[in-house]
C-alpha cells in the first residue's frame, strides 16, 4: 500500500509537472491500494503546479479504485481541474460526487469563476440553494465577487438578502465583496450602507470603500475616507493619489506623497507611478520628473514612462515628451505610449517626428491596432500629409473601421461634406462615426441644427451615445437655445448613467444656463457631486453671473475655495463680472476682495482682458481716481482704446468733467477719427450744467 510515509522527503520542492515517476509507476498497478491522503497530496501538487495531464492520470487511478464518488477526493478533483483551467473535467468530477456538501458546491462555483464562466457560477449557486444546501461565507464571498465582475445588481442584491437572512454580513470578507459589488453596479449608497455596518473593518474594507467612491466619481469623499483610514497601506495611497489627480488637488496630493515617504513607500513602483500621474494631471511636471528620476532606471516600467510622457504633454511640453522618448526611454513602449506620442506630434504638427514614431510602430506588435492606426491617420491629416493619411487608411483592416476612420479624418480636417458622403454610404455605423459627425457639426454655429438632427437619427439607428456624443450635442442645443430638446437629451444622459461625468455634467449646466433655466443648471451641477472640477465650478459661477444671481455666484466661489479648488484666469473673469454688476454695497466689496485674493494669494496673472474689466469695476463703483491710475500704470500692458472708452463712460455717469476731459483727450489721440469722445464729453458737460 502506498501511504504518506512512502512519498519522497523532497516532495515540497518538486518542480511543476514532475511528480516522482516512481510514484506514478507504482500507481500503474491496478491492484495497489492507495491511501486517500496520498491521493490528496498528489492532487494538491497537481493543483499547485497546474499539471493537468498528471491530474487526469491520478483521476483515472481513483476511478479504477472505486473511490471517485467520495466527497473528500471529489472536492479535491474539482478544485484541481478548476485551477488547471479545465472546467469540463471539473464539472464531470463534480457530477461524480455522490454526497455533495457545501464545500463541493462552493469549490465548483469557484472553478467556474476561475475559468471566467461567471454566469454558470451564478447558476451553480442557485442550484445549490434549490438543493437545500445553505451557502457558507466562502460561497457568499465568491458569488458576491462574481456579481461584481458581471455588474449584475439584481443578482447581487438577491445575494445580499440571503447574506442578511443568514447573518453572514458580519464576515468581513463577505462584507468587503458586497461593498465592491455595489460599487461596480453603480450603487454607492448600498456600498456605503454595508461599509458602515462592518464592525471589524480591515485595510481591505477601507480600500474597497475608497475605491467605491472613486468608481462613482465622488473623489472628494474618497479623500475624506482616506484621511479617516487608521492604517493606510500601499493600495490606499494609490487610490488617494488617483483621486487627487482627478480633482486636480495638488496640496492634498503633496500630503499623500509625504505620507508615502513616511511609510517608506515612495520608491515602491506602483505608488511612485500613481504619484507621477497625479503630479502630471496637476500640471506639476517638475515634481513628476523629480519623482521619476528618483526611481532606479532598472525599476521603471512602461507605466512609469507613460506617466511622465503624459505629464509633459498635459503641461503643453510635447517637444520635451518626444525628446525624452527618443533619448532616454529604455523599456519597450506599449500601445498607450505610441498613442500619446502620436498625439504630441499632432499637437506640434511635426511631420518629421511623426514619421519617425511611425517607423518605430511598424517594428512593434501595435502596428495593426485600430487606436494606433486611427491616431496615425489623424496625425498625418493634421500635418497636411493627405497622401500618407490615405496610405494608412488603405492599409487598415475591416471596411467598417476604414469608413469610420475616414469619417473621423475628414471631420478633423474640416472636410465635412466629404465626411457626410462617406457616412451616407456606410451600411453599419458605430458610435464613433456618429459622434465624429455630430462633433463636426457642433463646432460650427451654422451647422448646430444638423448636429441635433444627427443625434436624433443616431437614436433611431439604435446606436448608444457616449460621453463625447452628449457633450457635443448639448453644445449645439445650448447655442440654439432649445430648452425642451435639452431636457430630452438630459433624460438620455440619466438613462445612460453619465450625469456624474464631469464633461457631460458641465455641458448640461452650460446648456441650461444658455437656455435660460438657472434652476436646471444648478441641478446638473449638484448631480456632478464629487466629480466637479475647476471647469464645472467656473461654468456654474458664470451661469449665476449671467442670470444676475450675484449673491449665489459669490457664495459658490467661496464654496469652491473651501473645497480646495484653486481659481484660474477664467474664475477671475467671472468674479470681475460679478463685481461689476453686483449692485454695490458690502457684497460688492466682498467680491472685490475675492478678486484681489485670486491675484495675490493664488497667483493668477492679470491679462489684457482682465485689465479692461478691472477698469469697468472701479468705474462702476465710483472709484474713478483708482481707475485712472490703474489705466495709466498699465500693469505691464500698453493701455488701449477699450480701457479709455470704458473709463470715459464711467466719467460720463459720474459727471466728472475734469477727468472726463483728460480721458477724452487720450481717446482722441489714439483714435482721432472717432466722434465717440466728443459726444460723451458733450454729455458730461450737459449734465454738469444742469
Amino acid at each position: 500500500m502506498i501511504s504518506r510515509a512512502t512519498l519522497p522527503k523532497t516532495w515540497s520542492g518538486l518542480l511543476p509537472q514532475s511528480i516522482d515517476p516512481s510514484v506514478l509507476a507504482r500507481l500503474g498497478h491496478k491492484d495497489l491500494d492507495v491511501d486517500n491522503d496520498v491521493y490528496a497530496t498528489l492532487l494538491r501538487e497537481c493543483e499547485r503546479s497546474k499539471s493537468l495531464s498528471q491530474g487526469r492520470y491520478i483521476h483515472a487511478h481513483i476511478l479504477a479504485s472505486g473511490k471517485s464518488g467520495k466527497t473528500f477526493l471529489g472536492n479535491l478533483l474539482v478544485r484541481m481541474y478548476g485551477k488547471c483551467g479545465s472546467i469540463a473535467d471539473a464539472k464531470e468530477a463534480f457530477d461524480q460526487i455522490h454526497r455533495k456538501n457545501v464545500f463541493s458546491w462552493t469549490i465548483m462555483l469557484g472553478a467556474f469563476a476561475d475559468c471566467g464562466h461567471h454566469r454558470q457560477a451564478i447558476q451553480i449557486y442557485h442550484a445549490m440553494v434549490l438543493e437545500g444546501v445553505r451557502p457558507d461565507c466562502v460561497a457568499f464571498a465568491s458569488i458576491a465577487g462574481i456579481c461584481s465582475e458581471l455588474q449584475c445588481f439584481q443578482a447581487g442584491k438577491a445575494i445580499h438578502d440571503c447574506v442578511l437572512e443568514q447573518g453572514a454580513e458580519s464576515d468581513v470578507i463577505v462584507a468587503n465583496n458586497l461593498v465592491t459589488m455595489y460599487s461596480k453596479c453603480g450603487r454607492i449608497d448600498g456600498a456605503r450602507c454595508v461599509f458602515r455596518r462592518i464592525k471589524n473593518k480591515n485595510p481591505i474594507s477601507w480600500n474597497a470603500m475608497i475605491a467605491a467612491f472613486a468608481q462613482c466619481g465622488d473623489f472628494a469623499s474618497a479623500l475624506e475616507l482616506y484621511v479617516e483610514h487608521p492604517v493606510p497601506d500601499k493600495i490606499t495611497l494609490i487610490l488617494a493619489a488617483k483621486a487627487c489627480a482627478s480633482l486636480g488637488d495638488l496640496d492634498r496630493g503633496r500630503e499623500i506623497h509625504a505620507r508615502a515617504v513616511e511609510l517608506g513607500l515612495e520608491s515602491d513602483l506602483l505608488v511612485a507611478n500613481s504619484l507621477i500621474g497625479m503630479y502630471g494631471k496637476c500640471y506639476c511636471v517638475g515634481d513628476a520628473k523629480r519623482l521619476f528620476d528618483g526611481l532606479e532606471a532598472k525599476n521603471r516600467d512602461v507605466i512609469s514612462w507613460n506617466s511622465i510622457i503624459a505629464a509633459y504633454i498635459l503641461a503643453g511640453m510635447s517637444s520635451q515628451a518626444l525628446e525624452l522618448f527618443r533619448e532616454r526611454m529604455d523599456v519597450e513602449p506599449n500601445r498607450i505610449t505610441f498613442i500619446a506620442l502620436i498625439d504630441a506630434c499632432s499637437t506640434l504638427c511635426d511631420l518629421e517626428q511623426g514619421r519617425w514614431i511611425h517607423e518605430r510602430i511598424r517594428s512593434s506588435e501595435f502596428a495593426r491596432e485600430v487606436a494606433v492606426e486611427n491616431g496615425l491617420l489623424l496625425m498625418y491629416a493634421k500635418c497636411g500629409s493627405i497622401e500618407e493619411a490615405m496610405a494608412i487608411f488603405e492599409s487598415m483592416e475591416g471596411r467598417r473601421t476604414l469608413a469610420t476612420s475616414l469619417v473621423i479624418m475628414y471631420c478633423k480636417f474640416g472636410c465635412v461634406a466629404d465626411a457626410m458622403a462617406v457616412f451616407s454610404g456606410m451600411r453599419s455605423r458605430d458610435v464613433v462615426a456618429w459622434t465624429a459627425m455630430i462633433t463636426a457639426f457642433s463646432q460650427q454655429e451654422h451647422t448646430s441644427m444638423e448636429a441635433v438632427d444627427y443625434f436624433c437619427q443616431m437614436d433611431l439607428d439604435g446606436s448608444k451615445p457616449d460621453e463625447v456624443t452628449f457633450a457635443s450635442v448639448l453644445g449645439s442645443i445650448a447655442r440654439l437655445g432649445l430648452l425642451s430638446r435639452g431636457r430630452s437629451v438630459h433624460c438620455d444622459v440619466l438613462a445612460c448613467g453619465f450625469q456624474s461625468d464631469v464633461v457631460v455634467g458641465t455641458a448640461l449646466l452650460d446648456m441650461y444656463s444658455k437656455c435660460g433655466s438657472l434652476i436646471d443648471a444648478k441641478r446638473a451641477f449638484d448631480d456632478l457631486g464629487g466629480s466637479r472640477n475647476l471647469v464645472s465650478w467656473n461654468a456654474m459661477i458664470a451661469a449665476m453671473a449671467k442670470h444676475g444671481d450675484w449673491s449665489s455666484g459669490f457664495e459658490l466661489y467661496r464654496a469652491m475655495i473651501l473645497e480646495g479648488v484653486r481659481p484660474n484666469d477664467v474664475t477671475f473673469t467671472n468674479m470681475l463680472f460679478l463685481c461689476s454688476h453686483g449692485g454695490g454695497g458690502d457684497r460688492e466689496c466682498g467680491i472685490w476682495d475675492a478678486c484681489a485674493s485670486i491675484v495675490l494669494e493664488f497667483g493668477v496673472k492679470i491679462t489684457p482682458d482682465h485689465h479692461c474689466s478691472i477698469v469697468d469695476v472701479l468705474g462702476r463703483s465710483g472709484r474713478l481716481e483708482e481707475a485712472e491710475e490703474f489705466v495709466d500704470k498699465g500693469m505691464g500692458f500698453e493701455p488701449g482704446i477699450v480701457e479709455y472708452r470704458t473709463l470715459l463712460g464711467s466719467c460720463t455717469v459720474a459727471c466728472d468733467m475734469e477727468r472726463g476731459a483728460r480721458v477724452a483727450q487720450r481717446v482722441m489721440e489714439i483714435e482721432p477719427q472717432t466722434s465717440m469722445a466728443y459726444s460723451l464729453l458733450a454729455k458730461i458737460l450737459r449734465r454738469f450744467c444742469s
